[in-house]
């Protein structure tokens, strides 16, 4: 074989191994990528699941249901879990967006973890303001001081 038709092959290898390397790591990369957006998914699921069941039993002590602390301390803590594994998910989505990927769902777990830990708020919190009143509410309209609001606006 030629000096120049062996020089020429080895070139064109080197090149492939190169694209293929870089290829792998892209694609390495891509598909951590597209597993976070998995879990983000799944866990903005999870929390709407966990805000639904938390819907469902306010409604049911608004309707005279028993307050139930120890039901009520086992939503804060699924809440306190679910919080500290947004809190790690996200973090590895802002690696992400650091290096110029794009977490699709990344903003959408932001909001959602705003928004619990405004749930989770120590006692004397803006919070505990806004229970207060709901309460207040609720025994209002228990004692019939409430007026029905009309159907259509």
């Amino acid at each position: 074989m030629s000096t120049h038709l062996y020089s020429y092959r080895m070139r064109f290898a080197e090149e492939r191994v190169n694209f293929f390397e870089n290829d792998l790591r892209d694609h390495r990369i891509a598909m951590a990528c597209v597993d976070l957006e998995c879990a983000l998914n799944d866990l903005n699921i999870l929390l709407a699941e966990l805000l639904l069941l938390d819907s469902q039993l306010q409604d049911e002590y608004f309707d005279g249901k028993e307050y139930d602390e120890a039901l009520s301390d086992r939503f804060a803590n699924l809440f306190s879990r679910w919080l500290s594994v947004a809190e790690k998910l996200i973090d590895q989505a802002d690696g992400f967006e650091n290096r110029q990927h794009t977490v699709l769902s990344a903003e959408a777990l932001r909001l959602a973890i705003r928004e619990v830990k405004s749930g989770l708020a120590p006692s004397g919190s803006a919070s505990d303001a806004i229970i207060e009143l709901r309460d207040r509410a609720i025994e209002e309209h228990r004692r019939g001081e409430t007026v029905p609001m009309p159907a259509t606006l």
